[in-house]
């Protein structure tokens, strides 16, 4: 299964877990009050929408309840609108610079770009990493890579052998080792080598 096939199955079971934990907290409650908006403020920061978005989602759910009241009130095609917003609003052209933002990695001037590569565990993380090092290769651009996930087994053998494929000198510890220290000491070596990008693959988390 490829990086984004695994991302869509992964959204899918967000989607469906999220679809049925919002009918449950207001089916349950006759009420959209505090300890209800509580409930499905906690529900969607579970689902991983951010504070930013949740929050604008709970306003935007309260707003349309006590201006509609709880007939035919659709939280999630209400919070599906609120994130369709927060995208688009990124995408608009900034009043400061007139461009819009682009999937291009923003390159920091005269420092190294550090990337910090974090995400559920088995959704590619390190393998995204050797493909943004070879991406910005094909830009005439440097890259080192950071292997601070010194807990899954063979993952620091994964980078070094991702480092061997694309001639990309990995800074990477011992199985144990802090995470942290293994990142200063990369930081430290982008600067040294003046390296344009620094990609720091970390250890992953749980789905929940």
């Amino acid at each position: 299964m490829g990086l984004f096939a695994k991302f869509k199955v992964g959204l899918q079971k967000t989607h469906g877990k999220l679809a049925h934990e919002i009918k449950r907290i207001v089916t349950r409650s006759p009420k959209l009050d505090a300890a209800t908006l509580e409930e499905l403020e906690a529900a969607l920061i579970a689902a991983d929408l951010g504070l930013a978005v949740t929050a604008q989602i709970v306003a935007a759910v309260k707003q349309a309840y006590e201006a509609q009241g709880g007939a035919g009130l659709d939280v999630f095609a209400i919070a599906q609108a609120e994130v369709e917003k927060s995208l688009l609003a990124t995408s608009k052209p900034s009043a400061e610079t007139g461009s819009s933002n682009k999937s291009d990695l923003i390159k920091s001037p005269n420092v190294p770009t550090v990337v910090s590569i974090v995400g559920v565990n088995g959704t590619g993380k390190t393998t995204t990493a050797a493909k943004l090092a070879h991406s910005v290769q094909l830009q005439g651009r440097t890259a080192l890579l950071a292997a601070c996930d010194t807990f899954r087994a063979a993952a620091i053998e994964q980078v070094k052998l991702w480092g061997q494929r694309l001639k990309v000198e990995v800074i990477a510890g011992t199985y144990g080792a802090d995470a942290a220290s293994v990142a200063h000491d990369a930081v430290a070596a982008a600067q040294a080598r003046r390296t344009d990008y620094l990609f720091i693959d970390t250890a992953g988390r749980l789905h929940r």
